[in-house]
């Protein structure tokens, strides 16, 4: 409204009435026009990651846990969605500091190892036709059922758990090392540098190794 309210001013002001009014139909029709075009591109971007999020849905209702296609929403919708998953990776990236406007993904990743043994033993161990024992010893990131049943069964299921809460941003770095007084600091020349933050939270695993490449055209 009030380009169009500038428009008819300016018009009003320079030109003689009936140009006034045929420059003011124009001046709406261009305005109506490029309003519509932004709409327009706003509304398929936005339908566009309607249908990325339904394939992504999609694929976690699918057979094959291993390939995932990625949703697209702002962090202002994680923010909103409420489930766990998603409160877990936004607490995590305010854990570390990282601005909503440094987000380029976040990513959540959960694997189960767990293996069976059983060994049947050459001699009697235990004596009472009745005796079984099943339990479990560790905790929710590692255990392991073990069973012991008569004459001679010895069972053991290791199972362990891991989940990852990924965070990657983006920041600005200086390109040679830091000056350490901040005022030479503002004046060093800086580059968008990419981080990658895997927050492990089985305590019993410890990272070795982890590289990642960004593919640059």
């Amino acid at each position: 409204m009030k380009i169009l309210t500038a428009i008819w001013n300016f018009a009003k002001k320079h030109l003689p009435s009936e140009r006034t009014m045929w420059f003011a139909i124009v001046a709406v029709l261009v305005v109506a026009v490029w309003l519509g075009i932004a709409r327009n591109k706003k509304l398929y971007s936005e339908y566009e990651n309607c249908v990325r999020n339904n394939k992504a849905y999609a694929a976690q209702l699918g057979t094959e846990k291993a390939k995932s296609d990625m949703f697209a929403m702002s962090i202002e919708q994680l923010k909103c969605y409420g489930d766990s998953v998603t409160q877990k990776l936004i607490e995590t990236k305010d854990k570390l500091g990282v601005k909503d406007k440094e987000v380029k993904q976040l990513q959540y990743l959960v694997s189960t190892f767990k293996n069976s043994d059983t060994v049947f033993l050459t001699d009697t161990v235990f004596k009472d036709p009745e005796f079984k024992l099943d339990t479990i010893i560790g905790d929710k990131w590692v255990n392991t059922r073990v069973v012991l049943e008569y004459p001679n069964m010895v069972g053991v299921e290791p199972e362990a758990v891991s989940e990852k809460n990924v965070v990657i941003y983006s920041k600005r770095e200086t390109i040679d090392p830091p000056k350490k007084f901040f005022l030479c600091r503002w004046f060093q020349k800086k580059h968008t540098v990419i981080k990658v933050v895997v927050d492990e939270k089985n305590p019993h695993i410890k990272s070795q190794e982890n590289m990642f490449f960004e593919i640059v055209k």
